[in-house]
């Protein structure tokens, strides 16, 4: 049976929870506002992206057929 402390309780902790919640909302919205940093940096992380991917090829072209080789000997 509740008693009165009961709904007085879960009406508090209702309201606390609506009250996080509208902080967490504006929290974020202020977040996503807020002008990104790391745009300064995208150049460069492009260009090291491509430079990775290029070492890449340069590197199967070259070790290649260890490649083949090594999964050939593997044992199924």
């Amino acid at each position: 049976m509740a008693t009165w402390n009961d709904e007085r309780y879960q009406h508090e902790r209702y309201n606390d929870m609506l009250r996080a919640a509208e902080q967490q909302r504006r929290v974020r919205a202020e977040l996503a506002a807020r002008p990104r940093p790391t745009a300064v940096y995208h150049p460069l992380l492009a260009w090291l992206g491509k430079q990775l991917i290029a070492w890449g090829w340069r590197l199967r072209a070259r070790y290649g057929a260890l490649e083949h080789t090594c999964d050939a000997l593997r044992m199924p």
